[in-house]
């Protein structure tokens, strides 16, 4: 028997559920299958929290991590509160829905993937040539010429397809490893950021991003002191 949450003809199934969205949550973008999820548009976790249904400026205190004011070039702020709560200076524009709670670090899940995506397009949109992410969304699964340049289409909108195609990469080789305790606090280098999406970049055979050296504190010189330093904070052999 086939499960009618699961299939397009679920609605006709069951007349009487309104047409509320697309098996989707309408707040954090997630799947939904239960028959009470699809007649509020909303899922189990996010009917809970009640409120508006739209990520308005209301709304953002939902989100587990918080946001400080700190540029760029100091590098990615990683704090682990006394509380245990994950602070960073990395603003949360682009979401895909797959972390309704926000950022995290120190292992591989959606709350790292998210504030991956969104470093990965902070960092690109600072030190590297611009895209236009405004043209057609691409099919970010398909081979595209070296020269492509586009944007992927997710929940929040659009982002850079660069971006979109590094950020796992980054995620396993930085912000996974960066376990902290209550308390702790580490910046991380930007231009070590940089040299990691280079590698990354050349283990998915796509070309290296365009990163204007002579802009980044340190430059490459800095580099291998700061991949060192790094290593040895998060007891990783090289």
């Amino acid at each position: 028997m086939n499960n009618p949450y699961n299939n397009t003809r679920q609605y006709e199934a069951f007349p009487d559920i309104p047409r509320t969205g697309a098996y989707f949550c309408r707040r954090c973008g997630r799947p939904i299958m239960s028959l009470k999820s699809i007649a509020a548009g909303l899922g189990s976790y996010c009917r809970k929290l009640g409120g508006s249904l739209t990520m308005q400026s209301e709304e953002k205190s939902r989100f587990a991590h918080r946001q400080i004011e700190s540029p760029i070039e100091k590098g990615l702020v990683f704090i682990r509160d006394d509380d245990s709560i994950f602070t960073t200076n990395v603003p949360f524009i682009h979401q895909t829905g797959g972390s309704p709670d926000g950022f995290e670090t120190g292992y591989i899940g959606s709350g790292p993937s998210e504030f991956a995506l969104n470093a990965v397009a902070w960092i690109l949109d600072t030190y590297a040539d611009q895209v236009d992410v405004y043209s057609e969304p691409v099919d970010p699964f398909v081979p595209a010429d070296e020269d492509e340049v586009g944007a992927v289409s997710i929940r929040s909108g659009l982002v850079r397809k660069d971006a979109w195609l590094l950020r796992h990469g980054f995620k396993v080789r930085t912000i996974a490893a960066i376990k902290l305790e209550n308390g702790e606090r580490y910046d991380l280098p930007v231009g070590l950021c940089c040299a990691v999406l280079e590698i990354v970049a050349g283990e998915l055979g796509l070309k290296a991003p365009p990163f204007k050296w002579d802009m980044i504190p340190g430059g490459r010189d800095q580099v291998v002191v700061d991949a060192r330093a790094f290593n040895e904070r998060f007891g990783i052999k090289a």
